[in-house]
């Protein structure tokens, strides 16, 4: 059924719609003349007006004419109510044109019967009238036809209106609306139809509407339009696809509707389509995120869960409940309470009500077993669409594990691993709070006890590093059993240990606690078998006592310590104010010593040793010797040990070499080199272990052509203890030099005659205590057989007396030295 194109968007329809409100309104318009009477309406007493009006002009006339005033008969003005007639008409139509008439009518007959009227006036009266009512059905007949004229123009008017704006609407909608003949064929397109499918309004027209659709929804559209003519539906509502002339598909929500015409005929369909492309994405991509979420809720390492404001869990992953040990329905019954260990339940509560956005913590769960589960807890406030939706989404981590791990590592970083007890960094943190409080108590005092084990390098050494660290053990074991639970015990570095007393009463308790931790030292240390003496050294610093503040207590005991051992060890020294005095001494000697070394404030010393045999000097002692301006002249015990705390040991050990040497040069005799005197000088520990030492000693020797023979290098027991791989080393290479070495104070420290096959010095110079003690020569005779045994000589030190020197001859002392044989000369 065909229709001229550009109709069918607008008169059909409009049609339709004007005639069902034309209908309309004739019916209110019939309704309203019979519930509202002509004389509610002004232009009805208008009307009147005019009648009435007319009515006394023309009684005015007749009275005018009898009384001879006016030659016009008084008929002639009934004329005028042609005016009212006619406006009646107006407004009222054939209706009101007679209803004016008849009102004239009304007033003219009485007056003409209360007057008296010729017969030609009755009759051109009645004529008049007759005429006028003749004229009302003409005119008013007239009237309704211009009224029904206008009518219909005004119709059309508004029907152009109705057109144009339904055109706009059409052409302006946001929907991409398509009207179809009944085989779907295109008769008329709007513009975003147009923009839809990115085709012009021509080439879209005469098209069918299924070769605009995507292939893979041609035929189910086709079979919807089938629907719709079918009657099976009035419209519909689908979701298809449309094709773009790019090719790519749009999805589209589309409206089917049918519309027929007055006889129930369908006459073409309206199809309405609303791009969804970006929603559908978007709700893909909101589909593939919730499963996304699903995914990763469900498979998640860590418990997962949604909860309730008030605590319910909504729903639980799998790894929570493997977590808790139950099944999801039990952990849902119980609820985040129910899991809560009974301590932390207030905790809950408490984050169950904040309203932060992200809140992270550690609280304790319960196992279905009963063991305690640490769990951190990370919480998130979710809130839906409607801000009254409030739920929390919460991740579960178990911590239990790392905990207990975190808890043996920061034991681990706290505490020494050989002896278990706390260390540096533990004793660090605990210091300033240990004298805080004890600021703070007022009554109370602490105290900082720094215990050094004394020559305990010697048991490493000798016995093994293995025999070392089980006497530390030992030894920690031993003064834990002293150590009050108020106070802490570290190892604090070595063999150095360092005690934190706190609570104190008085300065005496400090020293009350140095006497018990020296009093289970005292006692040997059965460590495999073997027995081992050992003695300690402590220097105290009373918090607040003498002087001492929180920053330098540790240094103030460690000045103590040093005292303590330079009296001789084995004993305990608190810290006074003079000590610190020494200290700064000690300090201002060092900086004196740098000067010194650059002003040659420095000589060299010799004393004589005496071949006990030939008593002939074989050979002497070089010392170095410091002038100073000041305080004059100092031996080495007042300077050297200050010097080897700095690289100036080594300087001042170059210089006496060169000097020594050079000496010895001058007590050649002519020819006879081999017989002239050596020079012994001595080698701290840091000389001996310096690695540039056999080098030094070597360019030393070439440049001054002296014979190695003649120098000799004295070291310590101590010194060769330090280090004895270094030791060896050393020794091996001074003997590949020629060069000869003694090992001075022999019998002095932690001695053990194995030592002597271990070195094999050239020299083993017995210490002065030994020598001095003529009336016990065990000792003496041991050293003496065993050096002879092993081809090394013995000399004697410190011979002040002639019986002394009988003495030691007698024993089989090889060389001698002392104030009785020669004093110490330039």
């Amino acid at each position: 059924m065909g229709y001229p194109r550009g109709s069918l968007t607008r008169v059909p329809v409009v049609d339709d719609v004007d005639s069902q409100q034309a209908t309309r309104l004739s019916l209110r318009e019939i309704w309203a003349g019979l519930v509202r009477p002509a004389f509610s309406d002004s232009h009805f007493w208008i009307i009147q007006a005019m009648v009435v009006t007319t009515f006394f002009i023309d009684l005015g006339g007749d009275l005018a004419q009898n009384a001879h005033l006016t030659p016009l008969p008084g008929f002639v003005w009934i004329v005028l109510l042609f005016v009212p007639v006619a406006y009646g008409g107006r407004y009222f139509g054939i209706i009101g044109s007679l209803g004016a008439a008849l009102s004239g009518m009304i007033l003219v007959i009485p007056e003409m019967l209360l007057f008296q009227h010729s017969v030609e006036q009755q009759l051109g009266t009645y004529s008049i009238t007759a005429i006028m009512i003749i004229v009302a059905f003409v005119t008013g007949e007239r009237l309704e036809e211009i009224q029904a004229i206008k009518r219909a123009l005004a119709a059309t008017d508004e029907l152009f209106r109705s057109q144009q704006r339904s055109s706009i609407v059409f052409e302006n909608s946001v929907a991409a609306i398509c009207i179809t003949d009944t085989e779907g064929n295109i008769l008329e397109v709007n513009r975003s139809y147009c923009e839809l499918v990115g085709l012009t309004k021509e080439t879209i027209t005469g098209q069918n509407i299924t070769d605009l659709a995507d292939p893979e929804h041609r035929v189910s559209d086709a079979q919807t339009i089938h629907r719709l003519i079918a009657g099976e539906v009035q419209s519909v509502n689908f979701t298809t696809r449309c094709l773009h002339k790019d090719g790519h598909s749009i999805w589209v929500d589309a409206f089917y509707s049918l519309v027929r015409d007055r006889g129930g005929v369908p006459v073409y369909i309206i199809a309405s389509f609303y791009d969804i492309t970006a929603r559908r994405a978007s709700l893909e991509a909101l589909d593939n995120s919730e499963r996304r979420f699903r995914s990763a809720f469900d498979a998640s390492p860590i418990g997962v869960a949604l909860i309730s404001i008030d605590g319910r869990f909504l729903q639980v992953n799998s790894a929570l409940c493997q977590m808790v040990g139950r099944n999801a329905s039990e952990v849902i019954e119980l609820g985040v309470l129910g899991l809560t260990h009974p301590s932390d339940r207030d905790l809950t509560n408490q984050l169950l009500k904040a309203q932060d956005d992200v809140i992270q913590v550690t609280k304790r769960y319960m196992h279905a077993d009963g063991h305690i589960l640490y769990v951190q807890v990370t919480r998130s406030l979710i809130i839906g669409s409607d801000i009254d939706e409030r739920y929390f989404i919460s991740q579960f981590r178990d911590i239990t594990d790392e905990r207990a791990r975190s808890a043996q590592l920061t034991h681990q970083a706290l505490h020494d691993p050989l002896t278990g007890l706390a260390n540096r960094a533990l004793f660090e943190d605990r210091l300033p709070q240990v004298n805080a409080r004890s600021e703070r108590l007022g009554g109370s005092q602490s105290a900082v006890l720094l215990l050094d084990l004394d020559d305990f390098k010697v048991v490493n050494d000798t016995a093994g590093h293995h025999i070392g660290d089980q006497m530390l053990v030992e030894l920690s074991r031993r003064l834990e059993s002293v150590t009050r639970s108020s106070d802490t015990l570290c190892r604090y570095a070595g063999d150095e240990f360092i005690y934190l007393a706190e609570g104190l009463k008085s300065p005496m308790e400090a020293e009350q606690v140095a006497d018990r931790l020296l009093s289970v030292i005292d006692e040997p240390f059965h460590i495999d078998g073997r027995d081992f003496a050992q003695h300690a050294s402590i220097g105290v610093a009373v918090y607040g006592a003498n002087g001492v503040e929180d920053a330098k207590i540790i240094e103030c005991a460690d000045i103590a310590l040093y005292e303590a051992k330079r009296l001789g060890k084995g004993t305990y020294v608190v810290f006074t104010p003079e000590m610190n005095e020494k200290t700064s001494t000690r300090f201002q000697l060092i900086q004196e010593l740098k000067h010194a070394s650059l002003s040659n404030e420095f000589s060299m010393s010799y004393q004589a040793i005496l071949d006990l045999d030939t008593e002939s000097i074989a050979g002497f002692e070089a010392s170095l010797r410091w002038v100073h301006p000041q305080r004059g002249l100092m031996l080495p015990d007042a300077f050297i040990p200050l010097a080897e705390q700095s690289d100036l040991v080594l300087e001042l050990g170059a210089f006496a070499l060169h000097e020594a040497i050079s000496k010895a040069l001058s007590w050649e005799i002519k020819g006879a080199q081999s017989q002239a005197p050596y020079v012994m000088i001595n080698l701290t520990t840091r000389q001996f272990h310096d690695p540039n030492l056999v080098t030094m000693v070597d360019k030393a020797l070439a440049a001054s052509g002296i014979a190695p023979t003649r120098l000799i290098l004295e070291f310590t027991e101590e010194t060769a203890l330090d280090d004895i791989s270094t030791t060896v080393e050393v020794l091996e290479n001074l003997k590949r030099l020629d060069v000869r070495t003694a090992l001075r104070d022999f019998g002095a420290g932690y001695s053990s005659l194995s030592y002597l096959a271990f070195l094999q010095p050239s020299i083993v110079k017995v210490d002065q205590s030994i020598t001095q003690s003529i009336h016990d020569t065990a000792v003496l005779e041991t050293i003496v057989f065993l050096s002879h045994r092993l081809n090394l000589s013995v000399l004697a030190q410190g011979i002040e007396t002639i019986d002394q020197l009988a003495s030691l001859r007698q024993l089989g002392c090889d060389l001698g030295q002392g104030s009785l044989i020669a004093h110490v000369l330039p």
